[in-house]
């Protein structure tokens, strides 16, 4: 998990500003689930019966005993003879989270709506357990499954 919620909610607020298209257009769908987790409907120009799912998930592996480290867990950036890069967080699943917003964002901008609708789904405590992430069953039936 992350050092606590508020550094999770830290990156969602970084999502939000970093992908405003995403988060005001007329064909996406946004949810929070669990207050933390993000799930996303893209609204294709036709119909789809199977929409396809994207996923990441914003979390790291909980570090353990901190004193076993040669550098702090959480301290990304540090770079070793300029090759290698130090932290748990340093991009973990995040290039998946960060990559999958930045197409969309440009799609968006570009006036691209895809054909086929489609899922996103971005968890924040898959590396823990995963169970804040488990939709109920008020919730399937909220977002069409």
């Amino acid at each position: 998990m992350f050092h606590s919620l508020d550094e999770q909610e830290e990156l969602n607020e970084l999502i939000e500003s970093s992908f405003p298209l995403v988060h005001s257009s007329s064909w996406i769908t946004r949810w929070m689930v669990n207050t933390h987790s993000r799930l996303y409907r893209v609204e294709g120009t036709e119909a789809t019966a199977n929409p396809y799912l994207l996923m990441g998930h914003m979390d790291v592996v909980p570090e353990g005993d901190e004193e076993e480290w040669q550098h702090s867990p959480f301290d990304a950036g540090v770079v070793k003879d300029g090759s290698v890069i130090f932290g748990r967080g340093a991009i973990d699943c995040k290039h998946q989270v960060f990559g999958i917003l930045e197409v969309l964002e440009r799609l968006v901008a570009e006036g691209r709506r895809p054909k086929r609708s489609f899922y996103i789904a971005f968890g924040h405590d898959e590396e823990v357990s995963g169970y804040e992430v488990y939709y109920s069953p008020i919730e399937h039936k909220k977002v069409g499954f």
